[in-house]
């Protein structure tokens, strides 16, 4: 009777805590867990040598590759978003240690010990409990189905290998946030850019933003660089979401300033297809789709001083065999949302600008960027990635 008193002593004092149900509660007794109550709630402390290692958490990612194209891509660099209350702070019942979200890294095995290179862009551990994080994939594979091991929760997480962009990247502008505006290069050439005429951050297609005003002139000035050179060579890519254009104006996405140099120049046209300019001299080429106003289209173009092509929302959307020459030597800065004429100020909302240099995207690479930022998936939510969880 002494022993039923004290069982039941027990159970009610565990039952009048509130704590976090951990179905894995077997897992971790079996690996020598243990637990620890916190702001009435249970959080698990990592043992060493668990299922994810030296994390409390941990899931694998497997990519469909039927989605990536007909040619491999090496150096891949694929978005991982998530959401959901594992993505929550230890505070607020989920498993992040880190209230900037410092302990979601990225692994190549289920050893959970060699991390892939990664960017995390965005963390929220309390309201949305979300992240957006930037993956380089060693080689993404057509025929293939490829694993990468995201693993969260460890108060002392190893310091992130990061710089997941490859070496032709000259610039990638994520306007994380959507707050606050922010223009920094996420590679490591720094073009950072600068606002002219207050443009202002907004919702973009993953995370935030950049909103332009053609009324009150707005762009972003980038610089001028070896590293960023829209001229022969060059591969861009963007998701756009123009606003209706004055009748016959333009919409320029990206060119550059002064009349010493000629650049390459794209832009939204009068009627939405998508034109490359030799700026200031003639039309090299225009798309054979065109985008609508008021809603995201991913937009690609790559040229090669011979062959322009384009890609709307993954698809080739036109290619012309045509050739130009580029002076460069003047030094004039490249810019987002104005061309070089009056009247091609771009109106509406950009979002995820890459560009790179010396190096031909293939048209599995940009098939591959669309679908994987389009619908990267989630937990529970398959698209681009299939989320497992391990523990």
């Amino acid at each position: 009777m002494r022993k039923l008193i004290v069982f039941l002593l027990l159970a009610s004092s565990l039952m009048a805590r509130p704590y976090r149900y951990d179905p894995y509660a077997p897992f971790t007794q079996m690996f020598g867990a243990f637990w620890q109550w916190t702001v009435g709630t249970r959080a698990f402390l990592p043992p060493s040598g668990g299922l994810c290692g030296n994390f409390a958490h941990c899931y694998s990612l497997t990519y469909n590759s039927t989605l990536t194209g007909a040619t491999n891509s090496s150096n891949f660099t694929a978005l991982v978003s998530g959401s959901g209350a594992a993505f929550c702070t230890v505070p607020n019942s989920g498993y992040v240690n880190s209230s900037t979200g410092a302990d979601i890294e990225v692994f190549t095995t289920n050893g959970f010990t060699t991390q892939l290179p990664s960017e995390l862009e965005y963390y929220q551990g309390s309201a949305t409990c979300s992240f957006v994080l930037w993956v380089q994939i060693p080689t993404l594979s057509t025929t293939t189905n490829g694993t990468i091991y995201l693993a969260l929760g460890n108060a002392s997480p190893p310091a992130r290998t990061t710089n997941p962009w490859d070496i032709y990247s000259g610039g990638v502008w994520h306007f994380p946030n959507g707050a606050a505006l922010s223009l920094a290069d996420s590679t490591t050439n720094a073009h950072n850019g600068v606002g002219v005429s207050s443009p202002t951050a907004a919702t973009g297609w993953i995370d935030g933003g950049l909103s332009l005003a053609s009324a009150a002139s707005q762009m972003v000035t980038l610089g001028y660089s070896g590293t960023l050179v829209l001229n022969l060579t060059t591969s861009f890519s963007a998701w756009v979401n123009p606003n209706s254009a004055t009748a016959g104006n333009t919409r320029s996405i990206i060119g550059g300033s002064g009349s010493g140099d000629s650049y390459l120049e794209l832009r939204v046209t009068g009627t939405n297809t998508i034109n490359a300019l030799e700026q200031g001299v003639a039309s090299l080429c225009t798309s054979a789709g065109s985008v609508p106003n008021g809603s995201w289209s991913y937009v690609g173009f790559t040229w090669d001083g011979t062959t322009c092509k384009f890609y709307i929302n993954g698809a080739p959307s036109g290619s012309t065999s045509v050739s130009g020459s580029f002076n460069t030597t003047g030094g004039d800065t490249y810019q987002l949302g104005k061309g070089y004429g009056t009247g091609e100020d771009f109106d509406g909302l950009l979002d995820e600008v890459h560009e790179s240099n010396s190096t031909i995207r293939s048209a599995s690479w940009y098939l591959a960027e669309y679908n994987n930022q389009n619908a990267p998936g989630n937990v529970g939510s398959p698209g681009f990635w299939t989320w497992s969880l391990l523990q």
